[in-house]
């Protein structure tokens, strides 16, 4: 019996004197770990080193050598929503048996966390809202007038210089799938100006006290990559305006568009002429397009017949839209001087300015009513065509010149001149009909 008692004893104690071994090599069998990918910190793989060990109580088994910190583990990466945060902790040890203790990470409170957004997983379709609004909606009808204006124009004389009447008719030319390809690019073309616009004031803080902006509301990088998007829509549309004058006028319009606030919005003067330009060239594109849908030569007559209403009426648009521009920096001369836009009005004085869009308004006159007297026989054409040419002038003059006696300095009637703007391009436009 005794020997049994003895030999069951030495069979524990070697088993117990085992297990306790196992215990001393803690780097064979981590007692805790970090699963990937998980939302909420569990305890982290303590570090230890092999090379610092040393015997103890007779074991040969390699342990933890007692008295020094265990290394450093610095930037341990967290997999918490694919964002990276970094805990820097140190080792302790325990004073029994020399196992040193798992270091778990101090986490901070949830509500103090602060998570860096990951632009990779911010959409377009997340801000379809604001990104409609930076192109300007309401100048979009324009651009359609301004169409529909080009394209009269030159269906008129397609028929004048053919001597007879068109194969199709107005309504047939505009439904034509050539030019509601010409309208989309050039609905492209200034909602792609109006964003470009917005980006590039936001980028180089141009509008830090505007903060009502949509732009504010939006990522960059979805700006950029709405952008991309619309630059490449626009060029493959560019690809099908038919006629090769009309493929040019977009491109040129696209590139301006780029160009606009990068380079030219610093220089005086260039940057009221490009946007000028920008929306003269709406019914030129439209014009030119529409004379190569209604016959194969008909680009021809642009050069052979100089269709002098389209002129005209480019004319108007650029002088017209470049005295509003102004009118409008005029509104802003406190805020472009903060940034350093270098404005008419904050270059020469808003006094200068003003004066200068109340002469624009006076050659928008001379242009408007010229055409009535010139191009029309019937004297009830010339008529109303007059009478629309010179109440919209008058009326763009008067506020003009309200603007002009107050030097700039009255808010409420730079206000009013730039809204009554519209009505006033809308008479003269009717003067073409």
């Amino acid at each position: 019996m005794l020997l049994r008692v003895v030999f069951i004893v030495s069979i524990l104690s070697g088993s117990v004197e085992a297990f306790t071994a196992r215990l001393r090599r803690p780097w064979e069998k981590p007692r805790s770990f970090l699963r990937q990918n998980n939302r909420q910190p569990l305890p982290v793989l303590f570090y230890t080193d092999p090379d610092r060990t040393q015997s103890s109580n007779g074991d040969t088994q390699d342990v933890p050598q007692q008295g020094r910190n265990e290394k450093q583990i610095d930037d341990l990466a967290l997999s918490l929503r694919r964002t990276l945060h970094y805990t820097n902790y140190n080792m302790t040890k325990l004073s029994a048996g020399g196992i040193p203790a798992v270091a778990v990470p101090k986490a901070a409170p949830v509500e103090v966390v602060q998570i860096a957004r990951d632009e990779s997983e911010d959409h377009i379709m997340d801000y379809t809202k604001e990104l409609f609004s930076m192109t300007r909606p309401k100048n979009l009808p324009g651009v359609v007038l301004f169409h529909m204006m080009g394209s009269c124009l030159a269906y008129r004389q397609f028929e004048a210089a053919t001597a007879g009447p068109a194969t199709i008719s107005f309504l047939q030319l505009l439904a034509t799938q050539s030019m509601l390809i010409t309208l989309v690019a050039l609905l492209l073309v200034s909602s792609t100006s109006m964003l470009v616009n917005d980006y590039y004031d936001y980028k180089l803080g141009n509008d830090s006290l505007k903060p009502d902006k949509a732009v504010q509301k939006v990522p960059l990088a979805v700006v950029k990559k709405a952008l991309s998007y619309l630059y490449a829509i626009s060029l493959f549309c560019a690809t099908m305006v038919p006629g090769v004058p009309g493929r040019v006028a977009v491109i040129s319009g696209l590139i301006l568009t780029y160009l606009y606030t990068k380079h030219v919005k610093p220089k005086t003067w260039a940057k009221n002429a490009l946007c000028a330009s920008l929306i003269a060239l709406s019914p030129f594109t439209s014009g030119v397009a529409a004379m190569s849908v209604l016959s194969p030569v008909s680009t021809n007559l642009l050069f052979e017949h100089i269709n002098w209403p389209l002129v005209r009426l480019v004319s108007l648009l650029f002088v017209g839209i470049m005295g509003r521009e102004i009118v409008m920096d005029i509104a802003d001369t406190e805020d472009d001087s903060a940034h350093s836009v270098r404005t008419v009005s904050v270059v020469y004085g808003r006094t200068y300015a003003s004066h200068i869009a109340w002469i624009s308004s006076l050659m928008v006159l001379a242009l408007a009513v010229s055409g009535p007297v010139l191009d029309s026989i019937d004297a009830f054409v010339v008529i109303r065509r007059a009478t629309f040419a010179g109440v919209g002038s008058l009326l763009q003059m008067r506020r003009y010149w309200t603007v002009a006696q107050t030097e700039g300095r009255d808010a409420r009637a730079i206000e009013v001149a730039v809204d009554e703007g519209l009505l006033s391009m809308v008479l003269l436009l009717a003067s073409f009909i």
